[in-house]
């Protein structure tokens, strides 16, 4: 008798300092499922260090490129100015889930006889993921190009926003107040 109760002292002793001889697991597991509906959407911001002058909706030239800065061109205008370093930046906010994705521009009306779309040119930032402080690669501009005819394709889904900044020629323009449109397209397949 004495035997059996050392004994069973001792197999209560091993399984207090050993707890993994009473654990018991279990599981249970459930599936996902998910329908994800097909998105594209295109939408127009400032910058959030912009000042108050204009709208998210417009492109606003009023100020020749030599009267916002010294040694500024008279035959070009900006939007925003060239001085407003970092601010008014005009902002694209996509999203967009499909396995490719397109922006694209075209600028419809004139400045007087000219064309807007033979004097309108783009800057683009790139296209910057939520909190990115780089963009994705290949996608900013490496120099000044038309606005109509703009285009970059992500072979991904996105969700972000792309900056803009303008270049308006005006070295051919009669003075005058003009208004136009530039369309953003969005597609996503």
């Amino acid at each position: 008798m004495k035997k059996s109760i050392i004994l069973l002292l001792a197999i209560f002793a091993l399984g207090l300092s050993n707890p993994a001889l009473f654990a018991a697991t279990s599981t249970a597991t459930a599936t996902v499922s998910a329908t994800v509906p097909s998105l594209a959407t295109v939408s127009l911001s400032r910058d959030t260090n912009s000042v108050t002058r204009g709208t998210a909706t417009q492109i606003l030239f009023d100020k020749l490129d030599c009267t916002d800065m010294t040694g500024g061109d008279c035959g070009f205008m900006y939007a925003p100015y060239r001085s407003e370093q970092g601010k008014n930046w005009h902002i694209v906010q996509i999203v967009a889930n499909g396995s490719t994705m397109s922006l694209g521009i075209t600028v419809t009306g004139s400045i007087g006889a000219t064309p807007l779309s033979s004097i309108l040119k783009v800057w683009s930032g790139g296209f910057y993921r939520p909190g990115a402080t780089q963009p994705i690669s290949g996608t900013p501009s490496a120099e000044w190009e038309y606005a109509t005819g703009w285009q970059r394709t992500l072979t991904q889904a996105f969700v972000g926003t792309v900056p803009f900044n303008y270049q308006l020629n005006v070295g051919s323009a009669a003075a005058g107040s003009y208004s136009a449109t530039v369309t953003f397209t969005l597609i996503t397949t």
